[in-house]
């Protein structure tokens, strides 16, 4: 953030009225009497920059033979690199694909805050296209970044 402040004074013979409203930017500044000038100052908000969030994806390969008996979770660092993240970052699932079908998102779950990857037991073996928004939630100086990223996880 940054101020402007400044003086205004009346030419002699002359006053400047204390109920004067004065707008920078469109946005009303704060005035003051001062020793007879008037004192203007405004804050201008905090510039933002665009967040870094970058997201790579990777491929994870789970046995079929546990799968079959127990539900398996895969670390998100198995599944995709997450970096230069400004802020909370979230995770949501938001389609599977095994060849042109659409139906497997019911196998699996993405946890919210750590990204981990809960695959359901009896997964059928295949190779599948898991997509996943990424969400860093920005701070003081970074606004909000959203990317979204398709891993690969091969049931083998």
């Amino acid at each position: 953030m940054y101020e402007v402040s400044f003086y205004l004074s009346a030419k002699d013979d002359y006053t400047i009225s204390n109920n004067i409203t004065v707008q920078i930017n469109g946005q009303t500044a704060t005035t003051s009497s001062y020793f007879g000038h008037l004192l203007v100052c405004y804050t201008f908000p905090a510039l933002t920059s665009v967040n870094t969030l970058s997201v790579t994806p990777k491929t994870a390969k789970v046995k079929y033979k546990k799968l079959k008996k127990k539900k398996q979770t895969v670390a998100r660092a198995k599944v995709m690199n997450v970096s230069k993240a400004k802020g909370n970052v979230t995770y949501k699932l938001t389609g599977v694909k095994r060849g042109k079908s659409k139906k497997y998102k019911k196998y699996f779950k993405i946890n919210a805050t750590t990204g981990n990857v809960t695959i359901k037991k009896k997964l059928k073996k295949g190779t599948y296209k898991v997509t996943c928004v990424v969400k860093a939630a920005g701070d003081s100086n970074y606004k909000a970044g959203t990317k979204t990223v398709t891993f690969t996880i091969k049931v083998k």
